[in-house]
């Protein structure tokens, strides 16, 4: 198991998540969220809990939701948190 998520890894997390964020419902967002799963894995205790704190900031902010910028905020400031903890 590794430590940490390589720089191409980490891309295809942020685009995912901006994609989830901006997608008009939860039901679109849901295919980007799932995919994030799948990232998600194989790596160390640390990183996986940094990760998850990412993931449901992010399903948080998907869809139409109240207070979307606020919602989408905390998840691009976790977003920027797990790239300076979990990135190589």
């Amino acid at each position: 198991m590794r430590d940490k998520y390589t720089l191409e890894e980490y891309q295809r997390i942020e685009t995912l998540a901006e994609q989830a964020i901006s997608a008009p419902n939860k039901a679109q967002a849901q295919r980007y969220s799932n995919q994030l799963l799948y990232i998600g894995r194989d790596v160390s205790v640390y990183s996986r809990q940094v990760f998850s704190e990412l993931y449901s900031a992010v399903v948080s902010a998907s869809g139409a939701v109240r207070d979307k910028e606020h919602y989408a905020a905390d998840a691009r400031y976790l977003l920027t948190k797990f790239k300076m903890l979990c990135v190589e």
